[in-house]
């Protein structure tokens, strides 16, 4: 994954994101740094915020390409479900779970939600999805992103992980669908799973995150 290094551009891009969609989102001005229930890192550092709007829920908006990934465990270790916005769908997005908080901070610059054997992401820019470090195909999600955004409609995808079930679904058109994962993704028999977005710009709705 190709990422623009640290400096003046990233810098641009994010407060040009800003921007554009405070207004949109009704978030707070001036903004507020992200004061909900859960943990967020960021990775790299710099790259992009999380702010909150009237409702509270979180708002992640990308300068440069970034992961941000919030800490569920303890309220809910072994299973993880989100819905989120896409709000911006022409850059490059992998929305998923991670399974190791330690290894998110380790991860190279060009490293996102999917890259590695610890995380998995659905992309519907690309139609693809991503799992264990490899880049499984249109035969793993194939949604198109863009043909919903060029509708007018709001772009809203889920997905859903249970670590003991063994089983993944994601969130499409209203209606959760399975997801088939590979084997190797259980392989390690990670003990947690939590929420990881990465994008290399744009901004990220949440709607919902929980168990």
């Amino acid at each position: 994954m190709a990422a623009e290094k640290h400096g003046d551009v990233a810098s641009v891009r994010l407060r040009d994101a800003v921007a554009t969609e405070r207004t949109r989102l009704s978030l707070q001005v001036p903004p507020a740094p992200y004061s909900g229930e859960h943990v967020a890192q960021i990775h790299p550092t710099g790259r992009a915020l999380v702010e909150f709007d009237t409702d509270t829920r979180p708002t992640l908006l990308f300068g440069a390409w970034s992961t941000v990934v919030f800490d569920t465990r303890a309220e809910h270790p072994r299973s993880c479900r989100w819905l989120v916005e896409v709000v911006v769908t022409n850059a490059v997005v992998q929305l998923g779970v991670a399974t190791d908080w330690g290894a998110v901070n380790t991860w190279s610059d060009t490293t996102g939600t999917g890259d590695d054997a610890t995380s998995l992401a659905v992309d519907g820019v690309r139609q693809t999805l991503w799992c264990g470090g490899a880049h499984r195909g249109s035969e793993g999600y194939n949604v198109d992103w863009a043909a919903v955004a060029a509708s007018g409609a709001p772009v809203v995808v889920g997905l859903s992980v249970d670590l003991d079930a063994r089983r993944a679904q994601h969130y499409w058109a209203g209606t959760w669908h399975d997801l088939a994962l590979p084997a190797d993704f259980f392989a390690s028999e990670p003990e947690f799973v939590f929420p990881a977005f990465a994008a290399a710009g744009g901004v990220i709705r949440v709607i919902e995150m929980g168990p």
